[in-house]
């Protein structure tokens, strides 16, 4: 085996040996010997020198490698050897290279020490100077402002003087301020102090003079000086804070006067609660209030001359706006510094310590805007709404000067609304100028109002319960109980008209508060008069006598009747607010009063239009007779039927309601027309139908004779007769009289006039023709489908009529006219129309004057191309 063979296998062993687990913790950085040797005794399966020879092994292993490692690296080992050398040699040349430069050091720093030092002296000499000279030009300058300042005091106390003495001490203050130095301890800086306080003190107290004395007499000059001497003290925001503090102190001082329980005598004006609107002529409270109020109004003017002034007066120096200087435009602010000086002079006559403390963090932002009249009613009305809210929520009893001033508040509220209101009004017109806008700002009326929320609710609290008695008492509801008197009703109407009287005192908004209680009880009136009404088929059994089932709905009727008649009045004199809620209200009551008795007029009219419909059943119309002089049968009998329901049903109404003729004249002396009440309605209502439904049918009667026709004239003026005695006044049915008259006229026109006539009105917007004596007027007047009715009349008897070509009965085709349009109704009728032309030609019949006259009339009638 060769000598690199052999160092291989060393190599090989020792790398065994590093790799055997007997020898792997001395590989261990925290290999302990003793810890080792104690595992080993315990652990060891054989004896110790056996476990010693083991380890003696390993070691012979990694010697022998390690030898035959060196041999065989000799050569770099020695290399690296002589390396090492050659490093400590640079090492020791760099140390005493270091050794040179630290001795080099020490010989520079001993030649520049001394110089350093004289330097350093030199120095601290120049900085004591420069002091010295800033102290004394600081000095110098303050002494030469205040020389000016006892120049410019010297000179007099005027306004304009003011402005220049408080410019220097602002030029002053500002000096002090820029430096960093104690001045106290300098001799003539420290004389001064004394002078410059009471001279800041004087100026001061002679703008805030002026400023009041220019507020209260709405001064622009007295303001704007004043406003200018602030400004040139750097304290304007400061100024106006404090006017502003002032002012709103002076209106709660006034407002505390009159609204503190403690300083109220003990009997207020007013009313007891539930007593219904107070009397006002108690005093209590009131002057007190009328001052406060008055306080209120007058520092609001000021607020507004103050904000006008800010808004035109420019600063002497730099032009720039007071309110843009407020508002930190262009410029940066005053000094606040200066500011709380301002403030503190203020009576006193020393700084306020609070504001300069504070003025560090003052120019974050402006405290106070450009808008003292904002500002004003900002802080003014939750203060009074305060007092307010206390004086009205007082659970004292009303033997107490507490609980006497909430009764006159509650109870006299619509007198507290008059003056709140007044006060708003008084301010309006105080401010009312070309340039700035009035005050107060919007919405601070309303919010004026709401500071007596607690004592507006409680007097319509009462307002409301008192109505609520009315109706009660007046109407108790149940159909055990009888109707209520009409003594009662005035008596409803009565509070109805109190309450609207008082609360129309205290303005519009409280009108139409109060009005909505009213209509609140109102409708509590009608869910009773709901409740007490009868029902059921009895209410339409109207042949006979009048049951008790209608005659109770009637007078319901009659008696809820008399709440808007004697109501309506009131809408002339109330605010547009409250007008509409009165009016919504007695609307309401109006359609429940005619809901009540409609199931038994609605009766009475069918009964009267089955009367009316006898006449298809009587066989004189087509009779020639020598004389008509008499009525016919079958409008006796309905004459009959109208006396009937006018005695029966009608009468029941109160005769004032109804107003016939008779009455009308009697009661209305000058001829005005009578209010409108629900009985006259109904009445109008039946007689216009029972006029409608009776030319109807008598235009459709056929064959229709020359006696006929009289008849029909006959009765058609026995008729009119009848319906303006015992239904309603004719001025009243001038639509349905004139169809009737215009049906009696047509009666005896021959049929080309009576299609001449209607085609002319059609043409002529429905008003007739004025040309033409028999053609135009009563035409003109007639629907078109009543002038085809008639002229069927006439047609030959192969021509048939509308319904009876159809198989319906008059009754049924009357119904049907009801459901349909005027224009169906025509067009229904032209059908028949052609229907008839066609059976003439069939007959071999020639052309038909009377079926002229109708295609004349449906050509005018026709609606338009494309329609």
């Amino acid at each position: 085996m060769g000598k690199g063979a052999k160092n291989s296998l060393a190599l090989a062993e020792a790398g065994s040996v590093l790799d055997d687990p007997v020898f792997t913790p001395f590989l261990a950085d925290d290999f302990d010997a003793a810890t080792f040797a104690s595992q080993a005794i315990v652990s060891g399966g054989g004896s110790a020198p056996a476990h010693m020879r083991e380890l003696r092994e390993g070691i012979d292993r990694l010697e022998a490698g390690i030898r035959e490692h060196l041999n065989t690296h000799q050569d770099s080992l020695l290399a690296s050897a002589g390396s090492l050398g050659s490093v400590e040699a640079d090492l020791d040349r760099t140390s005493l290279s270091i050794a040179a430069l630290r001795s080099l050091a020490s010989r520079v720093r001993a030649d520049v020490a001394g110089p350093a030092a004289r330097v350093r002296a030199l120095t601290h000499q120049a900085r004591g100077l420069q002091s010295t000279i800033d102290l004394l030009q600081h000095v110098t300058y303050r002494l030469k402002l205040v020389s000016q300042l006892r120049a410019s005091v010297s000179n007099g106390q005027g306004l304009l003087e003011a402005a220049s003495v408080a410019r220097i001490l602002a030029q002053i203050q500002s000096l002090d301020d820029s430096t960093s130095r104690d001045m106290r301890g300098v001799d003539v800086i420290s004389a001064d102090a004394v002078f410059l306080h009471s001279t800041r003190e004087n100026v001061v107290r002679q703008a805030q003079t002026a400023l009041r004395e220019g507020l209260s007499s709405l001064s622009q000059a007295d303001v704007g000086s004043a406003l200018q001497v602030f400004f040139n003290l750097g304290g304007l925001s400061g100024a106006l804070r404090a006017h502003l503090a002032a002012s709103l102190a002076r209106v709660d001082a006034a407002s505390t006067a009159c609204l503190d329980p403690r300083r109220a005598p003990a009997r207020q004006g007013g009313a007891a609660p539930g007593a219904g609107p107070a009397d006002p002529g108690g005093e209590g409270p009131w002057e007190g209030l009328a001052a406060a109020l008055g306080m209120l109004r007058s520092e609001a003017v000021a607020a507004w001359h103050l904000e006008r002034v800010l808004a035109r007066k420019r600063d002497a120096a730099s032009g720039l706006l007071f309110a843009e200087a407020l508002r930190g435009e262009g410029t940066p602010r005053e000094g606040d510094g200066a500011a709380g000086r301002v403030e503190g002079a203020q009576g006193r006559g020393e700084p306020n310590e609070e504001a300069a403390g504070s003025s560090a963090t003052k120019s974050e932002g402006p405290d106070f805007g450009p808008s003292p009249v904002r500002d004003f009613w900002g802080g003014a009305l939750p203060a009074l709404a305060a007092r307010f809210e206390a004086a009205a929520a007082s659970a004292a009893p009303s033997r107490t000067a507490a609980g006497a001033l909430r009764d006159a508040l509650t109870g006299s509220y619509p007198r507290l609304a008059a003056l709140l209101e007044e006060t708003a009004a008084a301010v309006a017109r105080d401010t009312r100028a070309r340039d700035a806008p009035a005050s107060p700002p919007p919405g601070a009326v309303a919010r004026l109002l709401d500071c007596a929320a607690r004592a507006r609710e409680a007097y319509l609290a009462g307002a409301a319960a008192r109505l609520g008695e009315a109706v009660a008492a007046a109407l108790p509801g149940g159909q055990s109980r009888p109707p209520p008197a009409p003594a009662d009703l005035q008596r409803l109407v009565a509070r109805v008209h109190e309450e609207l009287k008082a609360a129309a005192a205290g303005g519009p908004a409280l009108a139409a508060a109060a009005a909505a209680r009213v209509s609140a009880a109102l409708g509590d009136l009608e869910a009773a008069a709901r409740g007490a009404a009868a029902a059921g088929p009895d209410l339409r059994a109207v042949a006979g006598r009048c049951t008790p089932a209608p005659a109770r709905n009637l007078a319901l009727c009659s008696a809820l009747g008399e709440v808007p008649r004697c109501l309506a009045a009131a809408l002339a004199w109330l605010p547009e607010p409250a007008r509409l809620h009165l009016r919504s209200a007695l609307d309401r009551l109006a359609a429940v009063s005619l809901e009540l008795v409609l199931p038994t007029l609605s009766a009475l009219s069918d009964h009267l239009e089955e009367g009316v419909l006898a006449l298809h059943a009587h066989g004189a119309w087509r009779a020639e007779a020598a004389d008509v002089v008499e009525t016919s049968e079958p409008m006796r009998r309905l004459l009959q039927r109208v006396a009937h329901a006018r005695q029966e049903y009608l009468s029941r109404f109160p005769a004032s309601t109804l107003l016939p003729p008779a009455a009308s004249a009697a009661s209305n002396p000058q001829g005005s027309a009578p209010a409108p009440t629900v009985p006259r309605a109904l009445a109008q209502r039946l007689a216009a139908r029972l006029l409608t439904v009776y030319v109807r049918h008598a235009s459709l009667l056929r064959p229709l004779s020359h006696a006929g026709a009289l008849q029909l004239a006959k009765d058609a003026g026995e008729l009119e007769a009848a319906a303006a005695q015992q239904l309603a006044p004719l001025d009243a049915l001038q639509a349905p009289v004139g169809r009737l008259r215009a049906f009696r006229r047509a009666l005896f026109m021959d049929a080309a006039a009576l299609g001449a006539g209607a085609a002319a009105a059609a043409a002529g917007g429905g008003k007739g023709v004025a040309g033409g004596k028999a053609a135009g007027p009563q035409a003109g007047e007639l629907p078109p489908s009543v002038v085809l009715h008639l002229l069927f009349s006439r047609a030959p008897a192969a021509v048939a009529s509308p319904h009876a070509r159809q198989g319906l009965t008059p009754a049924q085709y009357s119904l049907w006219l009801d459901d349909h349009s005027e224009a169906e109704a025509l067009a229904f009728i032209a059908a028949a129309v052609m229907a008839g032309e066609a059976a003439l030609k069939q007959r071999g019949q020639g052309e038909d004057a009377t079926l002229a006259a109708m295609r004349m009339v449906l050509q005018a009638h026709a609606p338009p191309t494309g329609a």
